[in-house]
């Protein structure tokens, strides 16, 4: 099986980037291939603006409620 060696980087505002100490030998043929990756999720944030309450926290549930999940 061939190695692979994969990092993840920003790029920075020379918009170029360095790679070192590579585990492959001198002159051996690699390919590179270059692809963004999506921001990562936060927890939580598909609720980002959205509006969330409680009409009356406090109520008791009704019977029908605790037995839902049965």
């Amino acid at each position: 099986m061939l190695p692979t060696f994969r990092i993840e980087m920003v790029v920075p505002d020379s918009g170029t980037i360095s790679l070192a100490d590579l585990p492959f030998k001198a002159g051996q043929t690699v390919e590179v291939v270059v692809s963004s990756v999506p921001a990562q999720k936060i927890p939580g944030d598909s609720l980002a603006g959205t509006v969330l309450f409680f009409d009356n926290p406090t109520a008791p549930l009704p019977e029908s409620d605790w037995n839902a999940l049965a």
